[in-house]
Parts: C-alpha cells; structure tokens; sequence
C-alpha cells in the first residue's frame, strides 16, 4: 500500500543520516529485486562498485526529486554525500560543520518567515518527508507499485565518467558555497539561497522574495570561517552511535529469575556448566521439537544467574523476531538506538557486547540447517571472548567450534520421578510407571497428564488409563522388550493427541458448566497461539494493549494484573513458560498438537485475528506514535504468522480484497524493510 511505503522510505531516508549502507536498501524497494540482481551483475558482483553505484544512484535521486538545490545540498551534507562531509565522524558534527560554514558563525537558520529554528534536524525532517512523499508518487504512478526507473540513467553517467570500469570511490558533488579562496571562479561574495525555507544571517531584514517558477533568488548576505575540502577518500565515516560508550557495571537481565517448575537434566545442566568453566564460549543444545530445549537453557540461566552481570535472551525463529528480541534486551539495558534498520539493530546489539564482560546470550531456536542460516546467526556474535553463548537448535552443525548437547525424551526413571513428583503419588509407583510407558517418556505428554490429575483433584494415575483407553491408548506394562524407532513414533504421536485431548475435555467441561473468564481465555490463547507463536512469544501486554489483537475476554484479563498473573499460572499446564514479564514461550511440539486440536476452528479464528490485525494496523498509521517503527518490528512476526494462516483457505487475490493494510504491511514493512536485508 502507498502509505506504508511512504512511511518506510521517510524512515529509511531518515536512517541513512546514521548508516551509509542503507542505500542499498533504498534502492531495492524503490527499483526491485531484479534491479538488483541487475546491477549487481554490471557491478562485476564487485561489493565496493555495487556500493558506489548505490550511493550515486541516492545522490542523483536526491538531486532529481528535492524540490530546491539548496535544500539537496543540505541533506546530501547530513548523509555525508558531499565533498568535505564524508570524512567528517557523525550526524551532529555534519550538521555544526555545514551551518558554520554556509551561514557563517553566530548565524542561524530560519524558516520560510524568518523565524529561527533550533537546529538544522529540524529543517531536514520536512525535506525527507516531501522527498518521500514525492518518490512514493512515482513509484505508484500507475496506480500500483513499480519502479522509480532511475537506474539506467545514473549507470550510464557513471559509464561515461569510468568508461574503464566503475571506481571504488564514490565522484560526490562539491558544496554551493566554495568561494574564490578554495578554487572556485565566484569573484563575489558567496551568497546563501534557500528553496522554501530562507537561510538568513541572525538579524537580516532581507525578505523573500520568490518567483512564479519556484527558483528561490533572494539571497542573504553573511560572513564564514574558511572551509578546506580534503582530498577525496575512500569514505571510513563512523555513525553517530559509535560516539557514545555503552560500557556498564550494571546487573541487566531480560530473563525472569523466578521459582519455576523444572525438573531432571541436573547431570545436564552441570554438563553445560563445567563446558564454559573449561573455556567453551559456544554451546549448541539440540534435539527434537517438544524435549524441552528451550526451558533448560532457560533453567540454567536461572540457575547460575549470579555468575553473570548481564543475562540476554533471544528469540530466533525468524529474521524479523530477532531483531525485535534485540529492540527489546537494549531497552532493558538503557541503550538508545538512533534508528531500526537491521544494521544498526545488529551493529549496537554487538559492540554492546563486545565492550562488555560476564554475559550470557541464549539464541534459542534459530534455523541452523543450512550454512546460509549459520552465517546469518554469527552474525549476531560479539568478537569477543568475554562472555557465553548458548544456542537452542533442532539441527546442530557439527561444523562449528562448540560443544554439543543432545537432549532427548526422559529416562524411565526420569519420567516415573517426574510423574510421582508432579502428582504426588509416590504410594502408586507401579502405576505411575505403566503410565509414563503409555505415554513414551515424552515430556510434554507427561506434562499434560500430571496437569490433569493435579488440577482434577478426584483423579488418580489408575484413574487415567480409562481415559487414555477411550482414545485408543490401550494399558501397557513395560517389558523388558524396548520398542522400535517406528512404534515409538508412532506411539508417541498417539499418545501426546490423547494427552492434550483429556486436558482440553477438562477445560471445555469448566467453561460449560462453571464459566469462569478465566477458563475462556486460556482456550482463546491455546487456538490463536496454535499460529501465532509460529514465529514469536507471546507477549501478553503487546498484544492487548499496544497491538490490540486478542479476542475481548482474552484482552480483559490481560489488562487485569492480577487476573494475568492467574492466567499465566494456568497456562503453564499447557507447556507454556515466562521468559519475562507477561512475555510467555510455547513449546514448539505442544503448539503443533493444538493447531491439529483446533482445525475445525482454525480458518473462523484466523480471520478473526486477521480483522483485529487490519485495525490495529490502520490505527498505527492513522496516530503519530513516537515508536511507530518499534511497534511495527514487534507486530510483524504476528502478522506474518496471520497471513500464512489466511493462505491455508484463502487466495491471493482474496486476501489483498479483504485486508489489504496486512497486504501492504508485509511487503513494503516486512519483505522489503527487514527480511530480505539481514
């Protein structure tokens, strides 16, 4: 849609003031994935021409569609795009440089009335944001999204100038205001025009006076220090954020330290202990979905929390996710980012890192499969010995320098403790052991089966066998013959639907006869977190307060901190676990059991989600957030999440028809913004 493709280029054209490199973004979503493809490949695939040819494409852009020379000029200074400004360190210095020098000291820039701005950002933001107006104009000329068609035009001028092949430095357009004394042939005091808004010197009673044409001709007279232009050079500029030191001695944590239900894996959590005492900076646990990786990384953090100063927690089962999971542990830790894209995300996350000491990060459940994956997560690694990393992963690469730790279903002895344990039975061991053999050691089963014999009260281990052979899981001692890979597949599967059966039976027999809120927005969650922690936690204030998408019952416990805190409680029958503060993670094997629960549902819930998803996009867009770029990057995993649901019954066409904010959101936010730029 044109308004979020406005929205993103005036927040790419801001960001590109703090990181050169989002040229390269810019021109992706304004010529296209083949362009790129394109010129790249005339580039010889050279990184440095490509990055040449981008930034000249952003200069001739800038030159072409704002509306005045004058104004181009101050914000090609601001991107360090003209001669002079890229050797110069820093958004705010480009800023005291160009004004010094092109209004001269004690002057100070005004607007269209004369009246004095504070500082020069204040000028730039309405010429980025009419610049972005303007290109999303061309852009949809056609009524729908095409190209801004600007590349040829900028590749056969550079073909020209570099007939023998592009250079690795960029040619940059030199300042209006070099005067005689640096080479220019301007015998004349050098004159300041402005495009809109007037540049005075303080005091000047000149007034504008602006032709039919739109040329802004009257000038102020003032006085400058010398300005000296260096030689050109390959450009080394540093954003603004490289300025501030993010060393601290504070205790910083973005995991809850908080009594949990955890039980085994001590031999485990030693294991991993010992590895980092023994100087092994990168431990990978891996194994099946549903075996509980996730809670034990969780588990030890929790453990050996006083052996670290800062504790960082990640979700990484998208792109996208991580990048919010990122926005959120900074905040946590007080560090300001100036901007959203991928590459300051990435970049401050590290030298975070990388400045300080006695952390652990926890990257749970990236996609490690091929070694495209593992580039992508390395990364996100600080370039320093200085801390841990603990990786959660159902495919470890055995190429990596790390030590590995596989985790599997219980022990039967492990699974016959933890049922006595959570049930109280130590008096039935026999029977709890049948029932642990009935439900394959697996510990999600298990979970839910004590969580039912728990909450029922009347409900024995013996008691549960009738249950489980209602469903077709027939009583079974354990002999000394262990099942074979296929039967325990197969078994497995079985019993874990007939586990999370009887205890959804539970919940729908107390919603029916006892109707407490309570028990409706635990069903509420358990359907539409069946797809939308395909790629994110839940974040129960986000999503009920900020990003209102909840259904209401669900949204009115949310809101309530005491009925919220009853809620989680009770989820955590369901394999649910918070990780912050409302913030709860699902276990991936248990979300898959409960999307195959609620098929019959799940197409009516999607939609529903997808109406609730619409609105709340369109309230962003229509109220001026301060954090609207923050908001978005947390919403986006949801929103993805919703629309690989829609697709399931849905077309293209239908889709685009009935939400077309989701449409527009995830190709010019989502795809172009974020996903395709990591």
């Amino acid at each position: 849609m044109p308004d979020f493709f406005q929205m993103n280029l005036e927040q790419m054209l801001s960001e590109l003031r703090l990181h050169e490199s989002n040229t390269q973004a810019l021109f992706n979503a304004l010529e296209g994935d083949k362009a790129v493809a394109d010129y790249r490949k005339r580039c010889q695939n050279s990184e440095p021409q490509y990055e040449v040819f981008c930034k000249s494409y952003i200069i001739a852009l800038v030159k072409k569609y704002v509306s005045s020379p004058h104004d181009s000029e101050i914000l090609l200074a601001v991107y360090g795009f003209l001669r002079g400004f890229d050797q110069i360190n820093g958004v705010e210095k480009r800023r005291k440089e160009y004004v010094e020098a092109a209004f001269g000291r004690n002057k100070k820039v005004t607007d269209r009335n004369g009246k004095p701005i504070k500082a020069l950002y204040t000028k730039e933001q309405p010429i980025i944001k009419a610049l972005a107006a303007q290109l999303t104009k061309e852009v949809y000329k056609q009524g729908k999204r095409g190209s801004l068609g600007l590349a040829d035009e900028v590749f056969r001028e550079l073909s020209m100038r570099f007939p023998d092949g592009l250079s690795d430095i960029c040619p940059l357009p030199e300042p209006r205001f070099v005067n005689e004394t640096l080479g220019c042939r301007d015998e004349l005091p050098h004159k300041a025009y402005s495009a809109g808004d007037v540049l005075q010197a303080e005091g000047s009673n000149e007034e504008s006076d602006e032709a039919d044409n739109g040329d802004r001709r009257k000038e102020a007279a003032y006085m400058r220090k010398p300005f000296y232009l260096p030689p050109q050079q390959p450009s080394n500029k540093a954003s603004a954020r490289d300025e501030t030191p993010l060393i601290t001695d504070a205790v910083i944590s973005n995991i809850k330290i908080a009594p949990g239900r955890f039980f085994g894996r001590t031999g485990e959590l030693k294991e991993v202990r010992d590895n980092f005492q023994n100087n092994s900076r990168i431990q990978i646990i891996s194994g099946r979905e549903g075996q509980g990786k996730s809670i034990f990384a969780f588990e030890y953090a929790k453990t050996f929390h006083s052996e670290y100063q800062i504790l960082c927690w990640l979700n990484c089962k998208d792109d996208i996710t991580i990048l919010g999971s990122i926005v959120g542990f900074l905040d946590c830790a007080g560090v300001e980012l100036q901007g959203y894209s991928p590459e300051e995300i990435r970049d401050t996350f590290r030298r975070f890192f990388e400045e300080n000491s006695g952390w652990l990060i926890v990257f749970d459940c990236p996609t490690l499969k091929t070694e495209e994956d593992q580039e992508a997560l390395k990364r996100y690694f600080p370039q320093n010995p200085k801390g841990h990393i603990l990786i959660t992963t159902c495919g470890a690469p055995e190429c990596w320098e790390a030590k590995h730790l596989f985790l599997g279903s219980f022990t039967k002895s492990e699974a016959d403790a933890f049922l006595m344990d959570a049930v109280g039975e130590m008096q039935h061991g026999q029977t709890v052991s049948s029932l642990s053999y009935a439900l394959v050691y697996d510990p999600v089963a298990l979970e839910y089966a004590a969580a039912y014999i728990r909450g029922t009260g009347w409900a024995a281990p013996l008691m549960y066998f009738n249950s489980l052979a209602e469903r077709g899981i027939p009583p079974a001692e354990p002999s000394g013959e262990e099942r074979d890979v296929f039967e325990t597949y197969i078994a497995n599967v079985d019993s874990l639907n007939a586990a999370f059966d009887i205890l959804m039976g539970r919940l729908r027999t107390q919603m029916k006869f006892v109707g407490d809120i309570l028990d409706t927005a635990v069903f509420q969650i358990l359907l539409i977190s069946s797809y939308l922690c395909r790629y994110d936690s839940l974040n129960l204030t986000f999503l009920s307060q900020t990003f209102r998408i909840f259904p209401a019952e669900l949204t009115t416990v949310c809101r309530d901190d005491e009925l919220r805190m009853k809620l989680i409680q009770k989820l955590r029958d369901y394999t649910f676990f918070e990780i912050q503060d409302g913030n709860l993670v699902y276990n991936e094997r248990a979300r898959m059991v409960a999307y195959q629960y609620f098929a019959d549902q799940m197409a009516e819930s999607a939609e529903t989600t997808a109406k609730a998803v619409e609105a709340a996009l369109v309230s962003i867009e229509a109220n001026q957030y301060a954090n609207k770029e923050r908001v978005l990057l947390h919403a986006a995993p949801h929103v993805m999440a919703t629309m690989r649901e829609l697709l399931t019954t849905l077309n293209s066409e239908e889709i685009e028809q009935r939400y077309p904010y989701i449409v527009g959101f995830l190709e010019d936010f989502y795809i172009k913004r974020y996903y395709r730029h990591q």
